[in-house]
């Protein structure tokens, strides 16, 4: 480019290298803080098991567990509604710290919260080792859809607005299952086909945030 015109070899090549320094520290800060909301969660999801239930056995529930299951199950769907405004906040003051960083814990809180009253749900069923095998694919698949992502050569990019519309459709949805949950009961048809839809979802917006923090 322009830029460069009439520049040596050794000021490009030097450049060129602090542009990688500063890329790979941005790389690293952002599976840093990624890392750290995730710890956090299984942090939140075993300690609300274990005070949900007697010494962590499924079949002797503790008072905190028989509230978690009932007035706390509608607690979380408040807790969800709370992340979302925080996120939209944490928009508004993303390059203000120490206040970015006090909003993103408060959305990792509300969203641990949710998903850990669902696997107290589960665990209470007798759903325990499931759970576990669930984080544990979990993680693999994240693991390998990351290393996929940064030493593939296509351009993720298109994704963006599909998975914006996507994840959209989820919320919607999932608002829709809670309120026929309720009222009519668990049905495992509809539910299994939103558990695929939102497992493909998650599989792109894993391909897309790992393409565009990298490229």
């Amino acid at each position: 480019s322009r830029a460069w015109e009439g520049a040596s070899p050794e000021m490009v090549q030097q450049y060129m290298q602090i542009d990688g320094w500063v890329r790979a520290a941005f790389i690293r800060k952002v599976y840093a803080i990624l890392s750290t909301q995730l710890l956090m969660t299984v942090g939140i999801c075993v300690g609300l098991i274990y005070a949900s239930f007697v010494h962590g056995d499924p079949h002797y529930p503790s008072s905190f567990g028989y509230w978690l299951a009932g007035p706390g199950y509608y607690v979380s769907f408040i807790a969800i509604l709370l992340s979302m405004c925080t996120l939209c906040g944490v928009f508004s003051c993303k390059n203000s710290y120490p206040m970015n960083m006090f909003g993103l814990a408060l959305f990792t809180s509300g969203i641990s919260f949710s998903i850990s009253t669902i696997c107290v749900i589960y665990y209470g069923s007798g759903f325990g080792p499931q759970l576990l095998l669930a984080f544990i694919i979990s993680t693999a698949t994240f693991l390998a859809l990351t290393v996929f992502t940064i030493f593939s050569k296509i351009d993720f990019e298109f994704l963006g607005p599909i998975l914006c519309l996507g994840i959209v459709v989820l919320l919607i949805w999932s608002m829709i299952l809670s309120i026929f949950y309720m009222f009519s009961g668990f049905h495992t048809g509809p539910q299994l086909v939103f558990v695929i839809f939102g497992v493909v979802l998650f599989v792109g917006f894993i391909i897309y945030d790992t393409y565009m923090i990298v490229n």
